[in-house]
């Protein structure tokens, strides 16, 4: 780490709570780039490249300050941090008065080189977490690459995940909701995405399949915790589940298209679930990857299973879902209609008597 002049700033003025002494605070070339005396800055000080030197306190009396141009009587202790010489503190007046102090200072100076680092690498490691999942959400990312980040970063990405977005006015409010995600419990992954959204990588795996919004522990606590700590005008969508770490891409765009369809149609909610917008979120904009994926998912399930059942179904449909003529149409009795379309639940894991489902399963066979 090295020994800015902010930071060396820092350190006098706390040192200046401690004694009522002139400080210098030197870098590791023995440069005063701090000081209670804004003169001597940028000066070079004989008794710190000493200090640096045999990595000890100097102290300079007045009997050595001919041997020391422009220093002045005292003490001065190099600044440790990983058992290396970053820099120097000094503190200037009678020896027999500032001695005592020596240690306290450096100790002192050292807690916040070592706590400033601590921060730093802190704030690295969250710029380096957001940087990775704006990555994930691009469809162009090396997927190696994406599993290295993941390993360093200590991510879990193999896991069941949905992608929520958080949308708010302007960058002032999108301020606020970085605080206030700053003290959610839940420490996930979570990006800047515009100057107005903020993205979040829910774990999902806990999800019930049968019942998703009932179950992402995540989204309910996120819920939550923006009712009770966001105080400005916001928007909150959760997109769908998926698998893999290739499916990111898609999980992202469905939370934007749930987040677009809620926004439309129910503006003054503040928060849309996946499976309460999941038919007008799969028509949102121009059709994407991932909606025809969702779009087609049923007819492929049939196809590998069952081919049969897809003349069935459009037959279906096309007498208006009333089981008489079609199996009049189809030559069959009306239970072997009613059992080929309970093997179409059953395949598809769909309700037939759910309006949803009947429109994903019709778009599914007309696309």
């Amino acid at each position: 780490m090295q020994l800015r002049e902010q930071l060396a700033e820092r350190i006098v003025e706390r040192a200046q709570k401690i004694i009522k002494y002139p400080l210098n605070v030197m870098d590791e070339t023995g440069i005063i780039i701090a000081s209670t005396n804004p003169a001597r800055k940028y000066q070079k000080h004989g008794g710190a490249v000493l200090a640096l030197t045999e990595l000890k306190p100097i102290e300079i009396s007045d009997t050595m300050l001919p041997e020391f141009p422009n220093v002045q009587p005292g003490v001065n202790l190099p600044i440790i941090f990983n058992n290396e010489a970053i820099g120097v503190i000094g503190i200037s007046g009678p020896l027999k008065e500032v001695r005592p102090f020596g240690e306290l200072v450096k100790m002192s100076a050292e807690m916040i080189v070592e706590y400033t680092s601590m921060v730093e690498m802190t704030r690295w490691s969250e710029r380096k977490r957001e940087e990775f999942l704006l990555e994930c959400i691009d469809p162009h990312s090396s997927q190696d690459h994406l599993v290295d980040m993941s390993a360093q970063l200590k991510v879990d990405i193999f896991q069941r995940h949905a992608m929520g977005i958080i949308e708010v006015t302007d960058a002032e409010h999108q301020k606020e909701v970085d605080r206030v995600l700053g003290t959610w419990s839940r420490q996930r992954l979570k990006a800047e995405n515009s100057y107005k959204t903020t993205i979040v990588l829910f774990n999902a795996s806990d999800i019930d399949t049968e019942h998703p919004s009932r179950t992402v522990n995540d989204w309910q606590s996120l819920q939550a915790h923006l009712k009770q700590g966001l105080h400005v005008p916001f928007h909150c969508a959760l997109g769908h589940v998926y698998e893999q770490p290739n499916q990111i891409p898609f999980a992202y765009q469905s939370a934007l298209a749930v987040l677009k369809s809620g926004m439309r149609l129910a503006p003054n909610c503040r928060f849309y679930c996946y499976q309460d917008y999941e038919i007008p979120s799969l028509f949102e904009g121009n059709l994407q990857a991932w909606q025809k994926d969702k779009l087609t998912t049923q007819h492929s399930q049939l196809e590998l299973a069952d081919p049969t059942l897809i003349h069935t179904l459009r037959t279906w449909f096309d007498n208006d879902c009333d089981v008489k003529q079609t199996s009049e149409m189809l030559y069959i009795h009306p239970n072997t209609l009613r059992y080929r379309l309970k093997r179409v639940e059953e395949i598809c894991n769909i309700n037939l008597h759910h309006y949803k489902d009947v429109c994903r399963l019709y778009f599914s066979l007309i696309l």
